[in-house]
């Protein structure tokens, strides 16, 4: 079974979440041209910006990994401004870290380990299901994260990009998470669909099933 066709298997169990987050936020989008397609090639961990009428790449980069990382998991979230890409860095031990990318300065501006997974994990973070713009919030100075641990236990975090700093966090042992009915257990992974203002709408979704 191909990856495509396993990940339209998994139809997850759609629910409705929110965090409250901290800030007000306007929007702004990106890019003037009728259309444009960003490609990401994971062994040369090579994004690609197609503009037309070009048939190469306008603009590509190369990901760095952190330190002692050996492979990227997963997509490539890419910011509404275009200027800021974040990804999971992974190692076969089972060590993770949210990478998030400055494309002004072609340089990992933030680093954030994550708690251990399995070695084995897939379909363990929000970008080995779903990687857009919309895990960042309308002006791209935040941006909301979904992630599986050990034990069952996951958790959605919320970074400012301006602030360098955790403003807020949604774990499965959270009180309204079970009042909700939302799943926890082995194999749950909350996925961002959008942030918005003050809010973050997600889906559960089990690899496991």
């Amino acid at each position: 079974m191909t990856n495509t066709m396993k990940r339209t298997a998994l139809i997850l169990v759609m629910i409705l979440g929110c965090a409250l987050l901290i800030g007000n936020v306007g929007t702004v989008r990106a890019g003037g041209q009728r259309w444009s397609a960003w490609t990401f090639q994971p062994d040369t961990r090579t994004v690609g910006l197609f503009v037309p009428p070009a048939t190469d790449f306008a603009n590509s980069y190369v990901l760095p990994l952190p330190s002692g990382m050996t492979r990227i998991q997963g997509s490539i979230a890419i910011s509404h401004r275009w200027d800021t890409m974040a990804y999971v860095a992974s190692t076969e031990t089972g060590q993770r870290a949210l990478v998030i990318w400055d494309r002004n300065t072609q340089s990992a501006a933030h680093v954030i380990p994550l708690p251990l997974q399995t070695a084995s994990s897939l379909y363990s973070n929000q970008y080995d299901w779903q990687a857009n713009e919309n895990s960042f919030n309308d002006d791209s100075s935040a941006m909301a994260f979904g992630y599986a641990m050990r034990g069952g236990h996951w958790a959605i975090y919320v970074y400012s990009l301006t602030l360098s700093n955790g403003i807020g966090n949604l774990i499965s042992e959270a009180p309204v998470v079970a009042a909700l009915h939302i799943p926890s257990g082995e194999g749950w992974t909350p996925v961002v669909q959008k942030f918005s203002h003050t809010q973050v709408t997600f889906t559960m979704a089990n690899g496991s099933l």
